[in-house]
């Protein structure tokens, strides 16, 4: 797909879309080993995605906090397909019930009050010369038996500060598509609800909601070829 999405672009942009497999595996480098200080340096205040109709930022943005993973048998090659339970967990961080399970070798949390409430995890996809966004996930679980009534659930999911004001899973992308630009790499790609692993496992509609419709959203493009949407990092 990346060789279609570069024939329609000016020629001073089409160049940087074709990276060696050595270029990327340095750039790949690069991410694992600067990995948290490109988190850190992010400011949620700048990448923030807001839901429709709201034109200022919620006065509680400071309560929620990016945070970096990283799995403990991470590889300098091999982002993309290192997944696992043991990762780096932060000091102060309180986790959810259920500790995630990462579909990639590094991860960005979104934390609120100090407690993870979401995990977006991405690699480099050398096939397609980009940064591949491959998991988007809440972590946050509330079982309804638990629960009293509708009442105590909803105030339990508000809790997670996924329901704040901000459009979270849009907020993890445009974190990666921020490190991505610093990086240097061009293509951002989210995996497609089609092409996702779980596919089988979760609702087709979930899968829908929480990878193809946030792609739309932020100006991605569909590829009927890979199944996954892309866009360039250039774009606002």
């Amino acid at each position: 797909m990346s060789e279609r999405f570069v024939e329609y672009m000016p020629d001073d942009q089409a160049v940087l879309f074709s990276p060696s497999h050595g270029y990327l595996c340095l750039v790949e480098q690069r991410l694992v080993t600067e990995f948290d200080d490109l988190v850190g340096e992010l400011a949620l205040n700048q990448i923030v995605h807001l839901v429709e109709n709201r034109t200022s930022l919620p006065k509680n943005l400071r309560l929620y906090g990016l945070v970096p993973f990283s799995s403990k048998k991470n590889g300098t090659c091999s982002t993309l397909e290192t997944s696992a339970w043991s990762y780096n967990w932060l000091n102060g961080i309180i986790p959810p019930t259920e500790l995630p399970y990462l579909d990639t070798g590094l991860a960005i949390g979104l934390t609120f009050k100090g407690r993870l409430s979401a995990v977006a995890g991405a690699g480099i996809n050398r096939d397609e010369k980009a940064l591949q966004i491959k998991q988007i996930q809440g972590t946050v679980v509330v079982d309804r038996e638990e629960c009293a009534n509708e009442a105590e659930r909803r105030s339990r999911y508000k809790m997670s500060g996924l329901h704040g004001g901000i459009l979270w899973r849009d907020t993890l992308v445009e974190a990666w598509i921020e490190i991505a630009r610093r990086l240097g790499i061009e293509l951002v790609q989210i995996r497609g609800a089609a092409n996702n692993g779980y596919r089988t496992e979760v609702r087709k509609d979930r899968l829908i909601k929480g990878y193809d419709i946030v792609a739309y959203r932020m100006g991605f493009q569909y590829d009927e070829e890979t199944l996954n949407w892309f866009r360039t990092t250039s774009v606002s």
